[in-house]
């Protein structure tokens, strides 16, 4: 299942120091979650082949409760091969000192699923708001990788990093959702994606 996969993501998470707005008392942080070259010296099989026009995305933050029960909606699988355009990104996190209704997420996102590989690629400016102020966190992942199917989980195994983890989607003819978790400035984040298929 995706929520098993912090421990591996983590090891892709690459935090640089605040930098401070005096202005308006926000602060911005880069966290990058690389996928570096640990496997393949083949620097043409860890490039990415995004599609044109990628639409910009809107995105917010729920707080997971631990009397809710489980709040991230369950997965169904399907025939996840096409191009996917990322349209909303939603990340569960932990109670924590932040506002989530008032924070944001904004960039672009996409997903190519073949029948050998996964690329995946998110560009996220995530504006976590709280009596602070506001920190800004820009988050990019990017994995390319073969897999396999155990609907609703796609094993992904990446040529460019060590680390194998699990995405758990739901694809429809024209769209679908992937779940993944991870570590970010919130804590343990589980992100839900919401696509829009363009091609197969």
């Amino acid at each position: 299942m995706a929520h098993r996969t912090a421990e591996a993501l983590t090891l892709l998470l690459l935090s640089a120091c605040a930098t401070r707005d005096a202005e308006n008392d926000a602060s911005i942080e880069d966290d990058a979650f690389v996928i570096a070259d640990a496997v393949s010296s083949d620097a043409a099989a860890c490039t990415l082949s995004p599609p044109d026009a990628l639409p910009a995305l809107g995105g917010n933050v729920v707080v997971l409760d631990p009397d809710a029960g489980f709040q991230i909606p369950a997965q169904d699988g399907g025939n996840p091969i096409g191009v996917w355009r990322v349209e909303h990104v939603t990340i569960f996190a932990p109670p924590g000192d932040f506002d989530a209704s008032a924070s944001r997420i904004a960039g672009t996102a996409w997903v190519i699923v073949t029948g050998t590989e996964v690329q995946i690629s998110l560009a996220l400016d995530v504006a976590i708001a709280s009596s602070a102020g506001t920190t800004t966190h820009h988050d990019l992942l990017a994995l390319r990788g073969s897999y396999s199917r155990n609907d609703p989980t796609l094993h992904v195994v990446p040529r460019c990093a060590l680390p194998a983890l699990d995405l758990d989607f739901t694809s429809g003819d024209t769209s679908g959702t992937l779940v993944l978790t991870t570590t970010g400035s919130l804590g343990t984040e589980t992100l839900l994606l919401r696509c829009a298929r363009t091609s197969t």
